[in-house]
């Protein structure tokens, strides 16, 4: 059995809210050795199911595996009436079923699952201090409201490492963000490289004496060199799979010809005026 029936949870933590939630009394306590089933089904959902169960047990004690035949504890249906990004979620005191039809939708089935549980699952990190995982037995029928759920990171003026925007892209997954707008050059510096043009990055990724804000103090002058900082194609291409993996679209931003210092500064021989500042 998977579960046992514990007292109604009072707060069903999901953001963004769901378009149609229904609870009912009682929790599901997860067993160690729950299993998935998503036999005969395309490797793309396979693929979310075997991501969730990683999940799931890097997080916990828990020991998820998938259903080597038939059904599970947690039990997959691809179905052709959902929107691409919907799905109906069940939890009752038998176990968890899951509708979709898309990858998108059992994607995220998958991120509401985890949002439910204790927090260490979503944050992917063992708390000694969880001994129990449950999950609160409701019934939920989720779309999206916009088909544009979008963040924008501007690593112009500012740089984050590889590492930092793969943390902004799992904030954003968990809650069901889908663009990812990165603006990669600016007056402030250019971040992406070309090897057509390598001054892009030699010189437009560094600026000097660089003009920032401090929250107390207001404007000021650093006198320090800020760069070279920029993001090599290898960069580009892993951050860009990593959020394909979490159904994120990237839109990047290449402003021309306004806000084009960084680039006119590495080439000024396609500036109107070359001789210029």
């Amino acid at each position: 059995c998977l579960a046992t029936i514990t007292a109604s949870a009072d707060i069903i933590n999901l953001t963004p809210k769901p378009k149609d939630m229904t609870t009912r009394g009682g929790t599901l306590v997860i067993n160690r050795a729950s299993t998935v089933g998503c036999v005969g089904l395309p490797d793309s959902i396979i693929a979310e199911a075997d991501k969730f169960i990683n999940d799931i047990n890097t997080a916990t004690p828990l020991e998820m595996s998938k259903a080597n035949t038939g059904q599970g504890n947690i039990n997959l249906t691809q179905t052709p009436s959902y929107p691409a990004e919907g799905y109906k979620l069940d939890i009752t005191a038998e176990g968890i079923s899951i509708e979709a039809t898309t990858t998108a939708g059992f994607y995220y089935a998958f991120q509401s699952i985890k949002k439910m549980l204790p927090q260490n699952v979503m944050a992917g990190v063992k708390d000694p201090s969880v001994t129990q995982y449950t999950l609160p037995l409701v019934t939920i029928n989720d779309e999206p409201r916009y088909g544009y759920r979008g963040f924008m990171l501007d690593v112009s003026r500012h740089f984050f490492t590889v590492a930092e925007v793969k943390r902004m892209i799992d904030i954003m997954a968990a809650y069901k963000m889908n663009v990812f707008h990165w603006h990669l050059t600016d007056d402030q510096g250019w971040r992406i490289e070309i090897k057509k043009y390598p001054k892009l990055t030699e010189v437009g990724s560094i600026r000097t004496n660089s003009w920032t804000v401090d929250m107390k103090y207001g404007d000021y002058w650093t006198n320090e060199q800020y760069g070279p900082y920029y993001y090599t194609q290898e960069d580009i291409a892993e951050i860009i799979d990593y959020c394909h993996q979490r159904h994120i679209k990237v839109i990047p931003e290449v402003d021309m010809p306004g806000h084009f210092v960084a680039a006119m500064t590495s080439y000024p021989q396609y500036s109107c005026n070359p001789s210029g500042n």
